[in-house]
């Protein structure tokens, strides 16, 4: 590869990001030149995104951003899964320490270019989710109480100017506990308000995807007064045994 010709192209990367790209288009193109570098704007990432053009191929290289406590930590193990499974483009380089991969880049296409039209379109589609249902599974995301819970320690890093002790903790599980007892009371106290023919002396909840799965299967509706005792049972559940609860916005 011409160093002359690679440094050129490497004058749209910023400075902080051209040293690892440097490196991984080494790492995948060997000698070959570099005929182009275009920074891609499209998407919702917080890092980098290149088309690479070399030899009339195209590469997609990507960048991490600034690393946050949601950062899903198996992305990479998730990339090469995918793209073995041949449900992602072919993976050709990662560097996980320095979070840069590059990938075959996925030119954009109308559906209705597709070879075939659209039967050959829906068989391609079945296979496709034949061969997704054949992959192994990735590699667990993290949960939405988990992910709370790194926000919690890393705004409370931030106020403490030090990680929260064991003690700190506790306080904060007591007053997530008794805000939970706060709105079950409030909740039961509103379902108590509607007509009901009998007493109701079951504490039993579902879980909070059983719940979920009531809503979509309209077995609950949001607002109704089944909806809002339910709920009230769930948060006193969840000042009970810490389980997951439904957000407010359900009632």
């Amino acid at each position: 590869m011409a160093a002359g010709s690679l440094s050129t192209a490497l004058a749209v990367v910023p400075a902080a990001h051209r040293e690892v790209v440097r490196a991984a288009l080494i790492a995948v193109l060997g000698a070959a030149p570099v005929d182009a570098i275009k920074p891609i704007s499209a998407g919702i990432s917080a890092g980098m995104i290149l088309r690479v053009e070399s030899h009339a191929r195209c590469y997609l290289v990507r960048v991490e951003g600034p690393r946050s406590p949601l950062r899903y930590p198996h992305q990479y193990e998730s990339m090469r899964i995918a793209a073995e499974a041949g449900i992602a483009p072919r993976v050709h380089y990662i560097d996980e320490a320095n979070g840069v991969a590059v990938m075959d880049f996925a030119e954009e296409r109308p559906l209705r270019s597709y070879p075939g039209g659209r039967v050959a379109l829906v068989q391609a589609l079945g296979a496709l989710l034949r061969r997704l249902n054949d992959t192994p599974v990735f590699p667990s995301f993290i949960g939405y109480p988990e992910i709370v819970a790194r926000l919690t320690n890393a705004l409370l890093g931030a106020w403490l100017g030090r990680a929260a002790d064991d003690a700190l903790q506790a306080r904060l599980a007591q007053a997530r506990a008794f805000s939970r007892l706060y709105y079950a009371g409030v909740l039961l106290s509103r379902s108590a308000g509607y007509p009901r023919s009998a007493p109701d002396a079951d504490l039993s909840a579902p879980t909070l995807t059983e719940f979920e799965a009531a809503i979509r299967e309209g077995r609950h509706e949001r607002g109704t007064s089944e909806t809002v005792h339910v709920m009230g049972k769930m948060y006193l559940s969840g000042f009970r045994t810490g389980a997951a609860v439904p957000p407010l916005v359900e009632i």
